[in-house]
């Protein structure tokens, strides 16, 4: 399977909502949490930051970049967070 092109996600995003796209394809369903994690990162908001609001740790930089390392190899995660990167990069 290729990888969508900027003009196929540009229209695509006329006939879906963001969110849809963003986690629609994640290979099953994300908690809200990994959500917030998954389109913090995806904007461009440092792993151990996004960790940080998506969970509201009060846990030390170190934990929290440890946790967020573990997040992103988590396969719906990750797929989330390419997929939120390429829509960015298609709204430019």
């Amino acid at each position: 399977m290729s990888r969508p092109t900027r003009a196929a996600i540009k229209e695509a995003l006329e006939f879906m909502p963001v969110e849809v796209a963003l986690m629609g394809n994640a290979g099953g369903e994300l908690t809200h949490k990994q959500k917030v994690f998954a389109r913090e990162v995806a904007m461009g908001t440092p792993g151990a930051a996004a960790y940080r609001k998506a969970y509201n740790s009060t846990a030390s930089k170190q934990r929290n970049a440890e946790a967020s390392s573990r997040l992103k190899k988590n396969p719906k995660v990750a797929t989330s967070i390419v997929t939120g990167k390429q829509i960015g990069r298609a709204h430019v």
